[in-house]
């Protein structure tokens, strides 16, 4: 065998179930691969930087959180006196169309009462005008003047 051969070496099995080759370290001496050591100890993370920016992106949020309470609540209020509004117009046109609508019906009656009285009117002048006729064209009077009327005066 070759000094090439003697060196290499053929593990027989499965492989690492590994991400990376990271893990294990090369000993350059015996050129063998040993799994790294890794350090137990906590490295404690520099929270502090970001304490302040947590600390103003949390104010930040409460502030806008607030703006939209009291956004909601101004809301709430305009809602409530737009409908109160809206309700007290509708409640004085709905008493100003019942009163018109009244009025109209007092009105219609008064209308067809005057029609009525109209129609007994003509009825009663045609039925004197027919007596009058009759007994003007009878002859059971002896020759009738008539009254000359003047312009002023009203006639009999």
């Amino acid at each position: 065998m070759s000094n090439k051969n003697k060196n290499s070496r053929i593990i027989l099995g499965e492989a690492s179930e590994s991400d990376s080759d990271s893990e294990f370290k090369e000993n350059k001496s015996t050129k063998k691969i040993e799994p790294e050591k890794k350090s137990t100890e906590i490295q404690p993370t520099k929270i502090t930087t970001e304490e302040p920016s947590i600390k103003k992106d949390l104010q930040v949020q409460s502030e806008v959180v607030r703006e939209n309470l009291d956004l909601l609540k101004k809301n709430v209020t305009l809602r409530s006196k737009i409908c109160t509004m809206t309700d007290r117009l509708i409640d004085g046109i709905q008493k100003e169309l019942t009163t018109s609508s009244k009025e109209i019906l007092k009105s219609e009656l008064t209308l067809q009462e005057t029609i009525t009285s109209l129609n007994m009117l003509r009825y009663n002048t045609r039925q004197l005008q027919n007596k009058l006729s009759t007994t003007i064209s009878c002859n059971y009077f002896p020759h009738i003047e008539t009254v000359p009327t003047f312009k002023n005066e009203p006639s009999i």
